[in-house]
């Protein structure tokens, strides 16, 4: 097998974790880790907040060495703004990623997120700079363009690799499909044949069967997973095991689920840092998501909404767990 490696960065397997907000906490982060992913991202990072010295913001950007390899992601509209970021924290990461693929209104509106894909000459400038401003790898996330009617993601990547970006991450939808809609891999491909960097493919990888499919229908360097992983980041250990051997591993049990909370919850503890207020949120979204798929899992989420403490939590999943 060929060595894998973004800009000189050695990235044990082809799996990724894409960047979720309010969900790529640490904990979770080093959950996935324990459980596969080669590379792992942050929640993406607001720029102007890093270079203001927002507290909260720069709280976001603190990683542990345990997570490395790891990709800081961060969004902004100004290229020398990003640039200063980038600057500030890159002795946290691995690489450094500038999204240009959120859909969110919020970062839209700014120009920010896949606002930028209406630009290619500004993502080529903003790469520039980052790229003059660091000495890690420099990498972009995109999307296939703001529309059904104008997909450019083909004339962003060159200007993104001529500007010196390492590799490059294509969400396989437009801005405007949101999460809705079938990606297309098709341009995944596409994407990979028009670039000489790596390419890592985003959108519609729920199993360890879509992985490999991915792999072998665009060519792709990588497979970066998101939305599958929320309460089965298990998932990355099932993809690895099915690349390697060719063999399905077994589903995850209720009690292996469990365990796997209870170490989140753990690492939650000791590695967020959140408020407590904040810290409950997640962690309650936390167990409901990991009820996805098991028996009776519509009762306990109505029982994990109502509950009022992370013992509760527990004990609510726990009751689940023995009643399968």
């Amino acid at each position: 097998m060929p060595k894998l490696a973004i800009g000189g960065v050695r990235i044990p397997n082809r799996l990724v974790l894409a960047p979720m907000a309010d969900v790529n906490r640490p904990s979770f982060r080093l959950l996935c880790r324990k459980r596969g992913a080669g590379l792992l991202f942050t929640e993406m990072i607001n720029a102007e907040g890093v270079v203001r010295g927002s507290e909260r913001t720069l709280m976001m950007t603190k990683v542990r060495k345990d997570e490395r390899p790891i990709a800081l992601q961060l969004f902004g509209s100004k290229p020398g703004t990003i640039a200063k970021a980038a600057a500030a924290v890159e002795g946290r990461a691995s690489i450094i990623d500038i999204n240009c693929g959120c859909p969110v209104q919020k970062v839209t509106k700014n120009g920010a997120g896949c606002a930028l894909m209406k630009e290619p000459e500004k993502i080529g400038a903003i790469v520039k700079e980052v790229v003059n401003a660091v000495s890690i790898p420099v990498t972009v996330k995109l999307r296939l363009g703001i529309s059904a009617k104008y997909k450019n993601f083909l004339d962003v990547a060159k200007a993104a690799e001529s500007a010196g970006a390492s590799a490059l991450t294509l969400h396989a939808r437009t801005c405007d499909e949101g999460y809705s809609g079938r990606a297309d891999w098709s341009a995944i491909k596409k994407l990979k044949d028009s670039v000489g960097i790596p390419v890592i493919g985003n959108g519609d990888v729920r199993t360890p069967q879509d992985c490999k499919r991915m792999l072998h229908e665009t060519g792709c360097d990588f497979v970066m997973i998101g939305r599958a992983t929320m309460g089965n980041p298990s998932l990355f250990e099932q993809c690895e095991r099915y690349l390697r051997t060719g063999r399905l591993l077994p589903q995850q049990t209720a009690e292996e689920r469990l365990a796997d909370l209870k170490l989140l919850f753990r690492m939650h503890k000791k590695y967020d840092g959140m408020s407590p207020g904040k810290s409950f949120v997640f962690v309650k979204q936390q167990a409901i998501m990991f009820t996805t798929g098991l028996h009776g899992s519509v009762a306990a989420r109505a029982r994990l909404e109502k509950a009022k403490n992370e013992k509760g939590l527990l004990a609510t999943f726990s009751e689940l767990v023995d009643n399968i």
